[in-house]
């Protein structure tokens, strides 16, 4: 990685992908060294594992298990970040444009908003229900069951408390605009 004397700031996506394709390499050789150096034996989660596995060192695999562990911790901090997002009002469509999901809606012929939502549940699925994302409300305190950014304003978030000023605006600012078109 760069020292910071060397580091400039990144002005687009393209350059932003490039340090973390970077940073990726070198998390992945740090969590390697964690596990002394390439012993794939000590990160197997299953000794029963048949046909055995070669447990002779091996780098590429043990990248490969420090790489998916890497992938975990990146989803729990996306799942996190978006959390705080609806949590500071951000819009299911601020969202997906933050996570650039425009030309995946395009191509789905989706809202950026859908995408938005189902790539922040994606990673939450316990059921083969319907799936919820929960956040707080800053403005009631209350959890909030937010079932993903369909037209019916109402039916978008349960959990609000009845007095909840931030609750209410939206929904006054909705059925405003709800009755005042034809």
């Amino acid at each position: 990685m760069e020292t910071d004397k060397s580091r400039t700031l990144v002005t687009d996506r393209r350059q932003l992908r490039h340090l973390a394709d970077a940073a990726v390499v070198e998390v992945i050789d740090y969590l390697v060294e964690r596990f002394d150096g390439d012993n794939y034996a000590l990160l197997k989660t299953r000794p029963d594992i048949w046909p055995p596995i070669d447990l002779t060192e091996s780098e590429p695999l043990t990248r490969l298990v420090a790489a998916l562990e890497l992938e975990h911790a990146a989803h729990a901090a996306q799942r996190d970040l978006i959390r705080r997002a609806r949590e500071t009002d951000r819009s299911w469509y601020e969202i997906g444009q933050a996570l650039d999901l425009l030309w995946k809606a395009v191509v789905s012929k989706e809202s950026v908003a859908d995408e938005a939502y189902d790539y922040a549940t994606r990673f939450d699925r316990v059921s083969a229900a319907k799936p919820r994302y929960v956040w707080t409300c800053q403005a009631c305190q209350r959890d909030v069951t937010d079932h993903g950014p369909w037209p019916e304003l109402p039916k978008r978030e349960e959990g609000h408390a009845s007095d909840c000023p931030r609750w209410t605006e939206r929904l006054a600012t909705w059925r405003q605009r709800d009755w005042a078109s034809p």
